[in-house]
């Protein structure tokens, strides 16, 4: 990288030798190959990722299934489900389902630009 130092002029006719601290600007010019771009987007990427994937976690653990749901869960798992298993336990699973994926859906950035 280069650092440069420019002179912004506020009147013409002033001379660089009397000019004040304050109008003088340092502007640094960063020169970074193909590579380092990359590797920077990629970092960034990662961070993004990490940070949706907590998210998504945080939201879909803040919603626990009642016990009864986990009781049925478990033995529909343990002896398979038979004929007389209750349509409810869809119905419930759903919800679960909806309300975990929309608490992570409206918890992104993205859906409050959209709301705006």
């Amino acid at each position: 990288s280069v650092i440069q130092t420019t002179v912004q002029r506020q009147n013409k006719i002033k001379r660089d030798e009397n000019l004040d601290h304050n109008d003088k600007e340092i502007r640094m010019v960063i020169s970074l190959s193909l590579r380092e771009l990359e590797n920077i987007y990629t970092v960034e990427e990662e961070r993004y990722l990490d940070q949706v994937l907590n998210s998504f976690d945080f939201q879909w653990n803040s919603l626990t299934l009642d016990d009864h749901t986990v009781y049925q869960t478990i033995n529909y798992c343990k002896y398979g489900i038979t004929a007389d298993f209750p349509l409810d336990y869809f119905r419930i699973l759903k919800y679960y389902l909806r309300e975990r994926l929309l608490r992570f859906l409206f918890s992104l950035h993205d859906m409050e630009i959209l709301s705006s």
